[in-house]
């Protein structure tokens, strides 16, 4: 697994985020990424096998985007083909101010669709379909990275069977810790 190294970004809450960006992804957290953290006395353990029922992950994110944007037609599709795993939705939208100062100043708001974000019942779990990609998080209590990343698997799946091949340029894993 190539693993390039970890930079620290503020989280949606002001929190620090590890970060790490993959050449592959193989179902296993990656090495770099903080995950484990060395004991006094020995090599770095999982936090699963150090007794935590729970690991104490506040936010675990996975990003993928793709080289193409979407249509807005098939992000709509991959949306309703994850909804029922996801029913809270918000539509996302980009918004451009263009501000022309000078003898009679103008200002233009252009609003434009970009995805939507989903959400299971209780917010912990949340998809969000972009036109460049899929970002999948778990808020806590976080489950552990096997079924963490099955989820991300399953709805992967179903945005590839709607959008079929894209050509992937950057999947990244984010994980906050308080």
């Amino acid at each position: 697994m190539l693993a390039k190294p970890q930079s620290q970004v503020l989280g949606a809450h002001g929190n620090v985020v590890r970060s790490a960006i993959l050449g592959t992804v193989h179902g296993q957290p990656p090495k770099s990424s903080g995950f484990s953290r060395p004991r006094r006395d020995g090599p770095a353990v999982n936090p699963q096998d150090a007794g935590y029922e729970r690991p104490p992950v506040t936010e675990a994110i996975i990003d993928v985007r793709i080289a193409e944007p979407q249509k807005e037609r098939t992000i709509d599709l991959v949306s309703a083909a994850v909804s029922l795993d996801y029913p809270g939705v918000i539509r996302l939208e980009d918004v451009n101010i263009t501000v022309a100062p000078g003898a009679s100043p103008s200002a233009q708001v252009v609003k434009a669709p970009n995805g939507w974000r989903r959400a299971s019942i209780d917010q912990t779990e949340i998809l969000i379909v972009l036109s460049n990609g899929v970002v999948a998080s778990q808020l806590p209590d976080y489950p552990g990275w096997k079924a963490f990343f099955s989820r991300f698997q399953r709805d992967w799946d179903r945005w590839k069977a709607v959008a079929g091949y894209q050509k992937i340029v950057r999947v990244g894993v984010r994980y906050s810790t308080g």
